[in-house]
């Protein structure tokens, strides 16, 4: 791979990581959210809630939770995901770097290849 190509797999991985940074924060914006709407559920609930209020507030709470379970699944599988790109990404940096290093080596080499054929007219 050249360095042009490993430099537009490593900008095309950033671009992906900042796509799933952005959905990790969206989701704990949500998780937040959702944990706020239960405890308020929770704190509504008092001595003097009638039973069947009560039975209706559980289960919003359940539901709730339910919600909660989801995102916060979603933000695992997010997370694993990003690890996998940053992880990719410093291998692609790695190989930039041997790749550019090379290519330094060439242009060193043809240097003195042209030096030594100036030399010797």
């Amino acid at each position: 791979m050249s360095i042009s190509n490993t430099l537009n797999s490593i900008k095309q991985i950033t671009n992906e990581l900042n796509r799933l940074e952005k959905s990790l924060l969206e989701e704990t914006k949500r998780e937040a959210n959702i944990t706020k709407k239960i405890n308020d559920m929770k704190k509504s609930i008092t001595k003097n809630t009638s039973a069947s209020m009560l039975k209706t507030k559980l289960r919003q709470i359940e539901g709730y939770e339910n919600d909660l379970v989801k995102v916060l699944n979603k933000k695992a599988d997010l997370t694993k995901k990003i690890a996998q790109k940053r992880e990719k990404l410093n291998s692609l940096d790695q190989k930039y770097r041997k790749e550019e290093q090379e290519e330094n080596r060439r242009r060193q080499k043809e240097q003195e290849r042209i030096q030594k054929s100036y030399e010797r007219r």
